[in-house]
């Protein structure tokens, strides 16, 4: 059974009534070029894109060596890679002061070395009442990454949360 698109066949009509037998050359023609149509996406994550109140959260608590530089909390996180635009709040503290933060988004970055907010209890989550939120958006398929180095030769903790909320 050969599937011919709605528009191929009306067209094939018309060239009928002109020509009479050239029509059989122009419909393969047609046919083999019939446009695709787009089927319904299977990926839940794009379906329920801005729909609801899925709002993805990442909280981290971890305790650093001394002079540990490269910590990526984000590391193989389900939503490392974005997988829609969305706006990117970040709460993070630490437990000491020599603490650096470097945040980036594919090639883009969001901010440099820095030092993170100290004081609190370890392994608390921070607030917003708190904690100043760092706040940015990214687009869909970007690497989110943070980089945390300790520098000051202690071995703080660090903790905070990563919330994604969908544009």
């Amino acid at each position: 059974m050969r599937v011919v698109a709605r528009s191929t066949g009306i067209h094939a009509q018309k060239i009928r009534r002109m020509y009479g037998s050239v029509i059989h050359l122009i419909v393969t023609l047609y046919t083999t070029c019939a446009p695709t149509m787009a089927g319904p996406n299977r990926f839940r994550s794009v379906a329920n894109h801005g729909e609801g109140d899925d709002m993805p959260q990442f909280p981290f608590s971890q305790a650093l060596t001394a002079n540990q530089l490269g910590f990526n909390p984000l590391a193989g996180w389900q939503y490392e890679w974005t997988p829609y635009p969305c706006s990117i709040i970040l709460l993070i503290r630490s437990t000491t002061t020599g603490t650096k933060l470097t945040i980036f988004s594919a090639s883009e970055t969001i901010q440099e070395r820095t030092p993170i907010q100290s004081g609190g209890t370890a392994g608390v989550t921070p607030s917003e009442l708190n904690t100043p939120p760092v706040s940015f958006i990214a687009p869909g398929g970007d690497r989110l990454k943070l980089v945390v180095d300790e520098t000051s030769g202690l071995t703080p903790t660090v903790d905070g949360v990563v919330i994604l909320n969908p544009l």
